[in-house]
């Protein structure tokens, strides 16, 4: 469970904090965690998640004392097909773009409704570093937004490749760079087009905008598997894994 210095300054008196997140077991339950913890720490906490595997975890909530909802209720896919379609290529980037093809992008106006609400009703805001409505809303509405990421090789450095070995920091300056634009190229579109309704302009990186907060940016890791790059700034934290006490995600 992540320090609650490590999030909000000991000063912070009790304040109204909103969740979003998107995606299986391994991007909702340490949402869960997180809020667990915040709640425990006397905060009131809402958490909207949308799973792309329909998994139903109001249960969680019930038990923890904070609220949980569904920011869309089912994908109506072939689930079977889809990930045998996913398990054929090798290709990480289309990978990607097929999951938002499938599991993001017919969510996204419900899933704009739930952010637009966390956004509105609270204090802070925390979402998964994918989770672009979020960014949006939390924009619109001037809400301060933290950005949470659930594997660290997510947040750009020129000291680490973002694909194989090292090849020395301009090259992979060069990958990380072309790996943002055909990222979001491939799999963002949606995403301009609710910016550009609200009035906001394109993410033009998503690194810089969307993946890394200017409040602040969490890495839920062990500092033993990973360490703060020196071209990191100070607004990034390698907070610790979130895990839910053993019997939480029964």
């Amino acid at each position: 469970m992540v320090a609650r210095d490590k999030l909000l300054p000991p000063e912070t008196t009790i304040m109204k904090i909103g969740l979003q997140t998107w995606g299986s077991d391994g991007d909702i339950l340490p949402f869960i965690a997180l809020a667990d913890g915040l709640s425990s720490a006397g905060h009131e906490v809402t958490v909207a998640y949308t799973s792309v595997d329909n998994k139903d975890y109001s249960h969680l909530g019930k038990a923890m004392n904070f609220r949980l909802f569904k920011a869309f209720e089912k994908f109506e896919t072939d689930t079977e097909s889809i990930f045998t379609a996913l398990t054929q290529t090798k290709d990480p980037l289309k990978e990607l773009s097929f999951m938002f093809e499938k599991y993001f992008d017919p969510a996204i106006e419900e899933m704009y409704a739930a952010s637009r609400t966390l956004c509105t009703e609270n204090d802070l805001v925390i979402g998964h570093i994918v989770n672009h409505t979020l960014l949006t809303a939390a924009q619109k509405y001037n809400c301060p937004r933290v950005s949470l990421a659930l594997c660290p090789i997510a947040i750009q450095t020129k000291y680490v490749s973002p694909v194989g070995p090292n090849l020395g920091k301009m090259l992979n300056s060069l990958l990380w760079s072309f790996g943002d634009y055909m990222t979001q190229k491939k799999c963002f579109q949606a995403a301009a087009m609710i910016r550009d309704r609200e009035g906001l302009p394109p993410i033009k990186s998503l690194q810089k905008e969307l993946y890394i907060s200017k409040e602040l940016t969490l890495i839920a890791t062990s500092k033993e598997l990973c360490i703060h790059q020196r071209d990191w700034p100070e607004n990034i934290k390698i907070c610790g894994p979130l895990n839910l006490p053993e019997d939480g995600a029964q």
